[in-house]
């Protein structure tokens, strides 16, 4: 799809829309352009949302500077846009660093969020959770690499294993697309010490839209740890975590994510919370029930804050037919 520009914040934003429906933006993470997105999972959410992804500066087609990449900035792009585009209100999914692009958004422009969705990403300072050192070594010692070798090497920590090993030609599509337009290197370690450096966890409480955390219970990147606790923090949330998946939880459980998003937009025209049908609770039961460290997150309770601790010792919980211990 071709991409249409728009002056924002004196960058040139490469951005594209899709779809009929209440607007989504989608916000990518660090190093990957709007190309990188699943192409089966924007095309569902099109056929009921009017979607719109965008290139972060540095990134796809948008202008590559060599400053500015601070997420204040990111955040501040994505409203400038928005202006661009006269769209007063939005539906927000942020992925991995767009994920604190997303935070930084509603903090700095509550008003124009209507719901939010956090995914595979984490708050920074010092109540995070981070990848251990033998991750972040990958990430990061890419120099004089290709686009094709890092993107090869980024796979290890990003993909679940058996994703991997079940789905590689899909991987490779997705990495052809990933890398047709590289992202500089410049602009990479400015997007990484971007992200090192944010810290959201003071406004997390301030978060006044429905919001839905999502990760998957092997992320090695950014570990689910962290949606735990964000959870925890934010008034009127959902999380769901996903049994098997990895940081690329988006790509390895499409549809189950589609279903996610759908479900925690059921809301009255007037923005109060709607009774959810049994169906919808259903979604959420499909999707998760996963145990971090003493702690069951399960998405079907319909509850203040969906998620619980379970007193005392070791335990278990059974789930339709799936069981799962408590460590």
């Amino acid at each position: 799809m071709t991409a249409t520009f728009a002056e924002v914040n004196g960058t040139r934003i490469a951005y594209r829309v899709q779809g009929a429906g209440p607007p989504l933006v989608l916000v990518m993470g660090y190093r990957l352009s709007s190309a990188a997105w699943p192409p089966s999972f924007v095309e569902a959410l099109a056929r009921q949302l009017t979607v719109i992804t965008l290139d972060n500066r540095g990134t796809g087609f948008s202008d590559k500077p060599v400053h500015g990449y601070a997420i204040a900035n990111l955040a501040s792009d994505i409203h400038g846009l928005l202006d661009e585009l006269a769209i007063s209100r939005v539906h927000l999914l942020g992925y991995s660093m767009g994920g604190a692009i997303a935070q930084e958004f509603a903090r700095q422009f509550p008003e124009r969020v209507q719901s939010l969705m956090l995914c595979a990403t984490m708050c920074g300072g010092s109540r995070a959770t981070y990848a251990k050192p033998s991750v972040t070594r990958v990430m990061r010692e890419i120099d004089g690499l290709s686009p094709e070798q890092i993107a090869r090497r980024i796979w290890q920590v990003t993909y679940a294993p058996a994703y991997l090993e079940r789905h590689q030609a899909l991987v490779e599509d997705q990495t052809r697309r990933e890398i047709a337009f590289p992202t500089p290197l410049h602009s990479a370690d400015l997007q990484f010490q971007a992200f090192a450096e944010f810290d959201g966890s003071k406004a997390l409480a301030q978060i006044a839209c429905p919001t839905l955390v999502l990760t998957g219970d092997l992320d090695e990147l950014i570990p689910p740890q962290n949606s735990a606790m964000m959870a925890s923090l934010i008034p009127d949330v959902r999380l769901a975590i996903i049994p098997g998946g990895g940081h690329r939880v988006l790509w390895e459980a499409t549809d189950e994510c589609i279903d996610l998003v759908h479900s925690r937009r059921i809301r009255c025209p007037d923005g109060h919370p709607q009774r959810r049908s049994r169906s919808a609770a259903r979604v959420y039961g499909i999707c998760h029930i996963g145990v971090l460290d003493g702690i069951i997150h399960d998405t079907a309770v319909d509850s203040h804050k969906n998620w619980f601790r379970l007193p005392g010792g070791a335990s278990t919980v059974n789930h339709g037919r799936q069981r799962f211990a408590l460590r």
